[in-house]
């Protein structure tokens, strides 16, 4: 995962990858850039998660995919 100023970049294990903007998720985009690289991985990597806004994203459902 990486980010430039406007898009969050999100790369899974079989060769997809997600180009996001970041202002789809205004609580991203109000974190300054080094808050935005303190981020970790959670429910087996299934999970993107901010501890400095308490908030974070599914990856399946960023490929528009149900939440186990």
């Amino acid at each position: 995962m990486r980010f430039d100023d406007d898009t969050l970049y999100v790369d899974v294990a079989d060769g997809r990858s997600l180009a996001i903007p970041i202002a789809w998720y205004p609580w991203l985009a109000a974190l300054e850039p080094a808050e935005r690289e303190r981020y970790e991985l959670v429910a087996e990597g299934s999970g993107i998660w901010w501890d400095t806004s308490d908030q974070g994203l599914s990856v399946p459902a960023l490929f528009g995919l149900p939440c186990e």
